[in-house]
């Protein structure tokens, strides 16, 4: 909880003090990732992936047991940009599939999370879908996601 707190603090400091406390209502280009968008959003960042409250939004965290927030997503993410390669735990919080890449840009492998399924640790699980060795660890490896209304082939 600490963790969360500080990394709470972190972001409300680092917003300018004229940002809308309004969830952004337009995509980012491809080239910005929309996770950053959120994350600078403290009316959104204070309450992301808090509990199972139908909200859209997947979060990872740097620590197993949901502990330092590294990434509040919403759609796809071609590149998680400082959350790149820090991901211990994850939280998808969306009606949707969130696939998470072993490469930037959607590349291969990739795993697929069912809607609202919570991950307190990646540890001894694998990227087990698409093309390339499916046999890297999730934990510390995750480089973009995306949102998918199709089932997954192999759900973790």
């Amino acid at each position: 909880m600490a963790g969360t707190i500080a990394a709470l603090a972190t972001i409300a400091l680092a917003a300018p003090a004229t940002a809308s406390v309004s969830a952004p209502t337009a995509r980012v280009a491809s080239s910005v990732s929309v996770a950053a968008t959120i994350r600078d959003n403290v009316a959104i960042a204070s309450t992301a992936c808090a509990s199972h409250l139908g909200q859209n939004f997947y979060c990872d965290y740097v620590h197993t047991g949901f502990s330092g927030r590294c990434l509040i997503g919403e759609g796809n993410s071609p590149d998680w940009g400082t959350c790149r390669n820090v991901d211990e735990s994850f939280i998808n919080n969306t009606s949707k599939r969130v696939r998470i890449y072993f490469g930037p840009n959607f590349g291969d492998p990739h795993a697929c999370i069912p809607p609202n399924t919570d991950f307190s640790t990646f540890a001894g699980l694998d990227f087990n879908s698409g093309t390339g060795a499916n046999t890297q660890p999730i934990t510390n490896n995750i480089a973009s996601s995306t949102e998918s209304t199709s089932p997954c082939t192999n759900p973790l």
